[in-house]
């Protein structure tokens, strides 16, 4: 019955922003990882029930919703909301956004995080893992770990990018040589040139994953959009984005916890604010396409 009203109130608000998080409650009563969709904003929040704790999650389309658990794969329609294990499996896991090359809507799922034992992605009208090959696009730059790729630079043309994947690198801004101290991981370009992204990140044993994304806009000094993200949606020809920020301990009554905020933004505008934070962890964060 709870499942069935969610479901009849879902199609009514078509939410925008599906998330993983932890809301900690008061006292000792206990609290798990759910599943949540609201507006872009956080606003109209609600709880879709899931038979075992969510970990990621991401959009199959504009009314699909796919989460991962510690044992599988499951996905289901906002309406009717109807959880169904399409695969049973403890080594799958959703390409990350600093690595997915797939449009919103589109998951990417491989195998022990490894893309080289092929893609896969779920196929929205048998509710089954499928092959999936991307189409080679020429915006999107694959970085090499062994020799640095010569770009553009949009934001200077005089100064030429060098990028090595997994390694820092240097940018012009303001009329000299800047560092940017994390690892360039890959980038994305426009069919005219005009814009560059780069995808930044490095590992902290303790909070996580770290990423981010510069921009390097023509006729515009580079800018950095966010660089605090640990789990994050961003698709260069999409203004919106997404982002969990990396977890750190905070007080909670007489003990501590991990904590995250989650964030939205307009990389158009410049626009970054926390939408949910406080005793809560989110982990995973998508955007309905």
């Amino acid at each position: 019955m709870v499942l069935a009203t969610a479901s009849f109130v879902l199609a009514a608000a078509q939410p925008t922003l599906a998330f993983v998080a932890r809301l900690y409650k008061p006292g000792k009563e206990k609290s798990r990882f759910e599943l949540y969709v609201s507006n872009l904003d956080g606003s109209d929040r609600k709880l879709l029930r899931t038979p075992e704790t969510p970990n990621f999650v991401q959009w199959v389309g504009t009314d699909r919703l796919a989460w991962f658990t510690d044992s599988g794969l499951y996905t289901s329609k906002l309406s009717p909301w109807k959880p169904t294990l399409v695969r049973k499996a403890i080594n799958l896991g959703f390409v990350e956004s600093r690595w997915k090359m797939a449009e919103p809507g589109v998951p990417e799922i491989v195998e022990d995080y490894d893309r080289s034992k092929g893609v896969m992605t779920i196929d929205p009208r048998t509710v089954a893992l499928a092959p999936f090959q991307e189409p080679p696009s020429k915006d999107d730059i694959v970085l090499s770990e062994a020799i640095a790729t010569d770009l553009p630079n949009p934001s200077s043309p005089e100064h030429r990018l060098k990028l090595t994947c997994l390694a820092p690198f240097e940018y012009w801004s303001n009329g000299k040589e800047a560092n940017c101290d994390w690892m360039a991981l890959r980038a994305r370009t426009t069919d005219s040139g005009s814009k560059l992204w780069v995808f930044i990140g490095d590992h902290d044993s303790t909070t996580g994953d770290v990423n981010g994304v510069m921009l390097f806009e023509r006729g515009k000094e580079p800018k950095t959009i966010f660089d605090t993200a640990n789990g994050f949606d961003f698709w260069p020809m999409r203004p919106a984005y997404a982002y969990c920020t990396t977890r750190e301990l905070s007080p909670l009554g007489s003990v501590k916890v991990w904590t995250s905020e989650l964030h939205i933004g307009d990389w158009t505008k410049g626009s970054d604010k926390a939408i949910l934070k406080g005793p809560v962890w989110v982990t995973s964060a998508s955007i309905r396409p």
